[in-house]
Parts: structure tokens; C-alpha cells; sequence
């Protein structure tokens, strides 16, 4: 995934101003006690303090480097070592991580250098596989209004608990980090969330929420496992990661790995429909986003979704996720009317399942579209069963795995719905070592992009690729296609050289210029060696910079020997 950090208007403003909002507060774990939150020198030493203050709609907090804890506080609001405690989070107001110790400006911000962290880990004494957590916040962070937005930026959230007594399930908020049940919206920018768990939705809760807007965040470590809830047998443990409710938040260039859950190891998605008066759907976006390497002990390696849901996959890339039962990526149960979801431009590799459907199994609806479904395995092997279950899905313009991709057999229609069963060619298979995903440490995700030989480069079809409705590129036109690829190059190109932009099978696109084909002419050679050259150690807005060259991803304003490194493994190469 292409690294972007995001910033909000608010920010924009004031870097470009040099100075903060007239309603910012400010917070410095390093700070003495006694502080107003006035300035950074007078800051509040606990993130409790500024919010009981309280801060009012439009205003701004402003957090260094540290561990924040919900049960500390020095104006006596909360006590020290109650689970119940948690960061009450305040209608139109936004929280920004990541400055330095001391405190700094915008230009001195920078959330993965000055780690803020939010911690439910009251005792400081958390281990590995959550030993010690018994002590932990029930939930580090709460919502209960019902309208207006609030921000957080820049934030890690670590060690939640949604679990003990009292029963987790008697609890209104599940979400160890993040409950969400009043509605109100909650954008997330640059956040991390791990080793958090809970019974539904390890990290984050949301009921009836629409309209929030999660990017460039990561989700490791979680988990919804029933195990931890042995004397609890009313419901299993669902959503490692994320529980939605009736709820619709998009994700954008977000990373989920290594999270567990016994349904849905990262996504549980509930839909209640069949009365108007009644009716609440989860349809949640992901678009450029990486699913790595998580598991379910139950069914949907990454997603479960219950009832009339609709959610969206664009851009996004599935691999190593695994089910003991059924679907090692998606799995729709259509406990209402219909269970849906739609794949556009994914790439789902070296998924399983321990019974039925390594990758995409439905009961209903599922919409494939433009996409890659190749060497997913079930109990009866890799075949096209164990790619996609339901026989009579909606894929067309996808690269789709059968059980013998050398007969006249293409599934799902085959040539007349634009499908194919050739080996797509990717740069590096994947491999799990021979001895399954997630045991020892030899697992190779691969290298998902096409070679310049694959039959999936140029074959898929322009008109399936959605609208850019998030409006990526920042261009304010949001009924363009979708600009990006996963790398963040643009979506569609000619990678055949035929003078045609068509878009590729797949999350990543292929261009002869991503390789180091500066020059043109489709191949890489001393011509191009020139225009590297000219431009090598340079920056961007130094002389000389050619961000043409900067073709390392993630890309980092500068020539050096990471794009070196990739302009020499494509050497010669050519059509």
C-alpha cells in the first residue's frame, strides 16, 4: 500500500498560517501537574483533564509524545484503576496526535516519530497472547451522541478489554478501543489500533453510525476470540477487528493483519431488515486497502456479513487469510433477504479454508468484478469451488482459477462475460513455506503485481471501475473512475503499449514506466539509465528532481537507492 499521510482542512489552514485554532488545548504527558492547557508550556500532563475542561464544538486537542490512560486524571473525576473509565470523545471536536515531547508545531508533527498512545493497560503490564489484561479499560474510547463528528489523528490505541465482569455482552459497548453506540460520526486519520479484544469487534463498535471515514490506519493484533469468554455461550466472539451494526463508515489505504476472531476475523457486518420501520444495513467501503494474514476459528477469514449488507471491496488485496470452517475471505450468510458483497479490481491469493471456500463463499449475492481469485484452497484443494462457491455469482473481466486452466473450461461464462482461468503471472508467488500460513516465521506474502508477460494486464474492462465518490485524488471531480491503484499509480493505462488504456485484472496496474521506463518505448535500457541519472540523489524541489523516478513504493520524494534498486531488477527488460 502506498504510505499517505492525511490532513484535514483545519490543519492545512494552520500550517499555512504558522499558528494554532483560537480553541486549542494542549496535552504533554512530560508536563508538570497544575497546567491550564493553555499552551505547551502550561499544557495538561492527562488527556482526562482537557477533556473535562470541557472543550466545546470547533475546538482542537493537541497531544505530544506519551501514554495516555483513561483512568488518570488530576482534577479527581475518575479513579485511578477503574476498567469503566474511558475517554469520553466531545461532539465537533478534533484530537491530533503525534507532536514532540515538549510540544512543536504542525511542521514538527509527525505521529510515527512522537507515538501518542492511548492505553487501556492500567497497570502497565500487559503481555504477550493478552496475558494480564484482566485489569484492562473496558473501552479506552466512548461516543454517545447521536449527531456531529468528531476527529482523532495521529493516535494509537492499545490494550482495550471489552471482556470480564461485568459480562461483556450485558455491556452496552463492546469495542476496546473505540465504542461507538450513540450514531454520531468518527473520522480516523493515522491511527493504529492493536492488541485490543473484545467479544464483538476487537478494536472498533459501531451501531447505526454512517458517514465516518477511516484512512491510512492499521489494524493488528486484535481479537473478537470466543476462547477468552469460556463460562459465556450466548454468542461467539464476532469481528477481530471491526463489529458494525446497521452501520456504513469507508476505509481508505487502511492495512488489517494478523487479527483473529471465531466469525469474521475482521469484519463482522449485522444488517437487520424485513421491517421498514426497522430497517438498518452495513454497507461499509474499503478501497486501497491490504487484508494479510488474518484467521477465524468459525467461518469469513475477513468478513462475515449477516443479513441484507452490501459491502464494497475496491482495490484491495486478500491473501494468507485463513477459516478453519468456511470462506478464508468472505462469507454471507443472507439471514434476512440477501447478503451481498462486491469485488472490484481485489486480488485474492493464498486464502483458506478448512472446509468449503478458500476465498469468497455466499449464500446469495456476490459481485466479482475486474478482479484476480487464484490459488485459494479448501478441503478438496485449489479448484475453481475453492475460489468462488456460489456457482452462480455476478464475475466478469476477472482471472478466475478452475481445475484446469489448460481445457476449454473458463468459469463464470467464460470469454463471452470477458473472464479468464490463464495463470495471472504475478512478480513473486506466494508461499506459506509448506507448512501452512502462520506457522514458524517462513511465510512469503509474495510480490501480487503483474509481470509485464501476464494475461491480466490491459484485459479487464474501464467501464466496471467505480466512480472516485471519496474524490482520492483531491481533484473535487467525483464522478471520474477511481484514479488509483493500490501502489497509488494511476488506475488506468496502457500496459500493453497498443496506445489503449485499458485497466489491468487486479489491485495493482501495470505500466512499463513503473519499472523505470522514463524514456518510453515499453522498455527499460540506457536511454532511461539517462534520465535517472540526471536526476539521481536529488529531492523533490531540489533541481533536477524527476518524480517520474521516484518509482519506489512508497514513494518518498527522493532518488535514491530504493528507486535504483527497483530501475536495476527490471534492467532490460522490455515487450
Amino acid at each position: 500500500m502506498a504510505w499517505r499521510v492525511y490532513v484535514t482542512t483545519a490543519l492545512i489552514i494552520s500550517i499555512f498560517s504558522g499558528y494554532s485554532s483560537a480553541g486549542t488545548i494542549y496535552v504533554d504527558a512530560n508536563s508538570a501537574l497544575g497546567g491550564d492547557g493553555t499552551t505547551w508550556g502550561t499544557a495538561y500532563k492527562y488527556l482526562q483533564d482537557a477533556l473535562y475542561k470541557p472543550p466545546t464544538s470547533g475546538d482542537e486537542i493537541w497531544v505530544a509524545e506519551g501514554t495516555y490512560k483513561p483512568d488518570q486524571d488530576e482534577g479527581g473525576n475518575v479513579t485511578l484503576g477503574d476498567r469503566n473509565a474511558t475517554f469520553e470523545l466531545k461532539e465537533g471536536v478534533s484530537f491530533y496526535g503525534g507532536f514532540p515531547i515538549g510540544g512543536g508545531t504542525w511542521e514538527e508533527r509527525d505521529p510515527h516519530l512522537h507515538e501518542t498512545i492511548l492505553s487501556g493497560d492500567l497497570n502497565g503490564d500487559d503481555g504477550p497472547d493478552f496475558a494480564n489484561t484482566s485489569e484492562n479499560s473496558y473501552n479506552i474510547s466512548h461516543i454517545d451522541w447521536a449527531t456531529g463528528t468528531t476527529t482523532l489523528d495521529g493516535f494509537v490505541f492499545k490494550g482495550g478489554s471489552a471482556t470480564g465482569s461485568p459480562d461483556p455482552v450485558a455491556r452496552l459497548c463492546r469495542g476496546a478501543a473505540l465504542c461507538n453506540r450513540g450514531g454520531g460520526s468518527v473520522n480516523l486519520y493515522n491511527c493504529s489500533f492493536t492488541q485490543n479484544k473484545s467479544l464483538q469487534g476487537g478494536a472498533i463498535y459501531l451501531h447505526l453510525v454512517n458517514n465516518s471515514l477511516i484512512k491510512a490506519c492499521t489494524f493488528t493484533h486484535n481479537d473478537a476470540d470466543y476462547f477468552f469468554y469460556p463460562t459465556y455461550t450466548g454468542i461467539e466472539g464476532q469481528g477481530g477487528v471491526l463489529y458494525f451494526y446497521g452501520s456504513s463508515p469507508t476505509f481508505i489505504d487502511c492495512d488489517f493483519s494478523e487479527n483473529i476472531a471465531a466469525w469474521g476475523g475482521v469484519l463482522m457486518c449485522d444488517s437487520f431488515g424485513g421491517w421498514p420501520e426497522f430497517e438498518r444495513y452495513c454497507n461499509p467501503k474499503f478501497i486501497n486497502t491490504e487484508f494479510i494474514n488474518n484467521k477465524v476459528y468459525g467461518s469469513g477469514g475477513v468478513l462475515e456479513n449477516h443479513g441484507e449488507g452490501h459491502p464494497v471491496m475496491i482495490n484491495c488485496k486478500f491473501i494468507a487469510n485463513r477459516a478453519d470452517y468456511d470462506a478464508g475471505v468472505s462469507e454471507g450468510d443472507g439471514v434476512f433477504q440477501t447478503a451481498q458483497e462486491t469485488f472490484t479490481n481485489c486480488t485474492i491469493v493464498g486464502n483458506t479454508a478448512g472446509r468449503d471456500c478458500g476465498a469468497i463463499g455466499a449464500s446469495t449475492e456476490t459481485h466479482v468484478y475486474n478482479s484476480i481469485v487464484w490459488g485459494n484452497k479448501d478441503s478438496s484443494g485449489i479448484n475453481e469451488r475453492s475460489q468462488i462457491e456460489l456457482a452462480d455469482s455476478d464475475v466478469t473481466s476477472s482471472c478466475i482459477q478452475d481445475d484446469d486452466p489448460d481445457d476449454s473450461y473458463i468459469p463464470f461464462g467464460g470469454a463471452a462475460n470477458n473472464n479468464i482461468d490463464d495463470n495471472p503471472k504475478f512478480t513473486r508467488d506466494p508461499y506459506d513455506g509448506g507448512d501452512g500460513w502462520g506457522v514458524g516465521d517462513n511465510d512469503d506474502y509474495g510480490n501480487l503485481r503483474l509481470q509485464h508477460t501476464s494475461p491480466c494486464i490491459d484485459t479487464a474492462d474501464n467501464a466496471s471501475v467505480p466512480a472516485d465518490s471519496n474524490d482520492l485524488d483531491e481533484d473535487l471531480n467525483t464522478t471520474e473512475p477511481i484514479p488509483y491503484d493500490l501502489d497509488g499509480h494511476p488506475r488506468i493505462v496502457d500496459g500493453d503499449c497498443n496506445s489503449t488504456d485499458i485497466v489491468d485484472m487486479g489491485a495493482y496496474e501495470f505500466s512499463y514506466t513503473y519499472l523505470g521506463d522514463f524514456a518510453g518505448g515499453c522498455d527499460v535500457d540506457f536511454a532511461d539509465f539517462a534520465v535517472f541519472a540526471s536526476a539521481w540523489l536529488t529531492e523533490e524541489g531540489q533541481a533536477g528532481y524527476d518524480p517520474n523516478c521516484d518509482i519506489a513504493v512508497p514513494y518518498d520524494g527522493a532518488i535514491d537507492e530504493k528507486d535504483l534498486q527497483v530501475f536495476t531488477d527490471n534492467w532490460l527488460l522490455g515487450r
